[in-house]
């Protein structure tokens, strides 16, 4: 186990600043712009991060360095911002000299390094128990990356912004299948078993090798059976039967011949059926036709009666108001000449005739009505047959046809067997050796096709998934989360969901909160299987924006609840890791045991800030 004891940053005016850390928990509190969030890019820095904050021109800084200890002694690190290329050009450095024990000491590279400059993250691999050089699975592929610090450093190292992101705290960039980062997993499942799933040499250059080589067996079994068949037959059409002699091949003749007369039959009988059913159709369809043509012909018919109504009814309307025209002298019929009796009559008879109109009209609305009921007696009266047309079809195609042909196939084949027993004997092995060798080999593709691929989720579902649901659940009991209900660890998008939602649908309190109980989740998980582990912890803002929902009133207020209760959980489990924390504003809570650093921002009054002598 190591733990940081100090970090120290060097100005260009040779200001030095120093901060001093303990093992277990380390608080850092205190107002915005002191440089908190700096600690967190110091120590990204010196695991070879690019900490690009380091290098505004406001800060001054020319040298990060930090004490850890590690088993009893001090190990120093120290890397300057900037250094000069052949050139002579000022660029970023990305060397970093590390003193103090004799078994690690000279200088590393931050990136791929050399003989002269082995890579920085050999040595933080070899503090954390890791001795040799490892490989670990990056994609689906099986394909192995060097497995470094910063493949998982995000998992332990939780800067602001990624504090309050919607993704998960394992989401890294590389190597994703869908939502599930598979260097990450890969990486976590090494620290906490040791194993790299690779031990078996089954890795992307291997593969094809394998397949070529079981595909090369498979053809050379088909092309020896083949050959046998060949030297076999040309034997056996004059071979003595098989074991069945000829009257039981018979008699077996003659029982399918039998089932293919009654199968015949059958279908004989529901093919006539299907055509009278068809005929029945055509009858129903005729009569349906033929009443809604009588339809259309009383719809034609009524409209003419309500024409005639409407031209009678103007008539015996003009009569009443007759007193207002001149008298009529002629028929509007027949243009005669008319007197006054003879013109009321007219009137008279027009009513008469729109009473009979009437009265057609109404027996014309019955005759439609009936109409009407006997189309649509019809038209189920169809549905029915076409219905039973449908099942009987079903019943040919699905049942007896098939039999039908499968019967005759049998026949054939009985019909081959009686002439050459022995050669049918033949194909029947055949058969029977090569389908077993499918069967072989479609297993092995099968089992092939399952393998070539890295079943990520089965990894987690097998060595993390339990670790991370009970961790999840304890550490929420503990810190009173507010909706406990139902929390769980989804190996589909390698986030925590809780009360049924995923985190992107929360606030960006309740974001920093549960990606702050998942880092939690991992240390516990890992330092549960006690194999490797960062035994570092550092949470920039985990409460800032945490503001919880007032029972009373729903509206969002800050409270102690939550903050409170993650604070004490970090107290109470800060065995086995050295955990800092940045924040602003602390819970009014018992600090004992815990090491506060107490940024104040006041001249004189404890520590101004992380830089000496910096001001905003």
């Amino acid at each position: 186990m190591y733990y940081i004891k100090e970090i120290k940053l060097l100005s260009d005016v040779d200001t030095v600043s120093v901060l001093n850390l303990k093992n277990g928990l380390n608080i850092v509190y205190g107002p915005s712009i002191t440089g908190k969030s700096l600690i967190l890019d110091c120590i990204d820095f010196m695991f070879g991060g690019e900490a690009k904050r380091l290098y505004k021109k406001e800060l001054k800084l020319r040298n990060v360095s930090i004490t850890i200890v590690h088993d009893g002694k001090e190990i120093s690190l120290s890397r300057a911002l900037h250094k000069k290329n052949k050139k002579g050009e000022v660029k970023p450095n990305n060397v970093i000299t590390i003193s103090g024990d004799e078994n690690y000491k000279g200088s590393f590279s931050t990136g791929k390094g050399s003989k002269k400059t082995p890579p920085l993250y050999k040595f933080w691999l070899h503090i954390m128990g890791i001795e040799d050089e490892v490989k670990i699975i990056s994609d689906m592929d099986f394909t192995p990356n060097n497995l470094t610090v910063r493949t998982f450093i995000h998992t332990f190292l939780l800067n602001e912004t990624r504090m309050v992101g919607e993704n998960s705290i394992l989401k890294n960039g590389q190597g994703y299948t869908k939502n599930i980062p598979i260097s990450t997993i890969s990486s976590l499942i090494y620290l906490a078993t040791g194993n790299t799933f690779l031990k078996d040499g089954f890795t992307p250059e291997t593969k094809g090798t394998v397949l070529r080589e079981k595909r090369a067996a498979a053809r050379r079994l088909v092309d020896l059976s083949i050959n046998a068949l060949r030297e076999e037959k040309v034997t056996s059409l004059e071979a003595p039967k098989d074991g069945r002699s000829i009257m039981e091949l018979q008699d077996a003749i003659d029982s399918l011949m039998e089932e293919i007369s009654g199968t015949e039959s059958a279908l004989d009988n529901a093919s006539a059926k299907s055509s009278e059913l068809a005929k029945d159709l055509i009858e129903i369809d005729k009569r349906i036709s033929e009443g809604e043509v009588l339809k259309n012909h009383y719809d034609a018919l009524r409209t003419q009666y309500e024409a005639d109504i409407q031209r009678l009814t103007f008539i015996a309307e003009g009569d009443m108001h007759s007193d207002l025209l001149p008298q009529m002298d002629h028929c509007p019929f027949c243009n005669g000449e008319l007197d006054k009796e003879q013109s009321e009559s007219c009137v008279e008879a027009a009513v008469a005739e729109v009473s009979k109109i009437e009265k057609k009209i109404k027996d014309l609305k019955q005759a439609d009505s009936d109409i009407i009921a006997e189309i649509q007696l019809l038209k189920e009266k169809r549905q029915v047959v076409i219905e039973q047309r449908k099942e009987t079809q079903s019943y040919i195609r699905a049942e007896l046809q098939p039999r039908i042909n499968r019967l005759r196939k049998d026949f054939l084949d009985y019909s081959a067997a009686l002439e050459h027993a022995k050669a049918s004997e033949l194909v029947d092995t055949f058969n029977r050796i090569l389908n077993e060798q499918l069967e072989v080999i479609n297993a092995e593709n099968q089992e092939e096709e399952t393998n070539s691929k890295y079943n990520v989720r089965a990894k987690i579902n097998e060595f993390l998934k339990e670790p991370f649901n009970r961790y999840l659940a304890q550490i929420l009991a503990e810190c009173k989360y507010e909706n406990l209900t139902g929390s769980r660890f989804d190996e589909n998008i390698c986030d925590v969901v809780v009360g049924g939602s995923e985190k992107m649908s929360q606030g960006k309190g309740f974001r920093a909160f549960l990606n702050t109980i998942l880092a939690l989740v991992v240390q516990e998980t890992l330092n549960e299987y006690n194999m490797f582990q960062p035994h570092l912890l550092v949470l920039d803002s985990p409460i800032l924006s945490l503001k919880e929902r007032e029972e009373t009133t729903g509206t969002e207020v800050t409270t102690d609840g939550m903050r409170s209760g993650l604070f004490k959980y970090m107290i109470s489990h800060e065995q086995n890791r050295q955990t800092i924390i940045l924040e602003n504003e602390i819970p009014n809570i018992d600090y004992t045991g815990v090491h506060m650093i107490h940024f104040t921002k006041r001249e004189g009054d404890e520590m101004y800030g992380l830089i000496k002598g910096y001001r905003d």
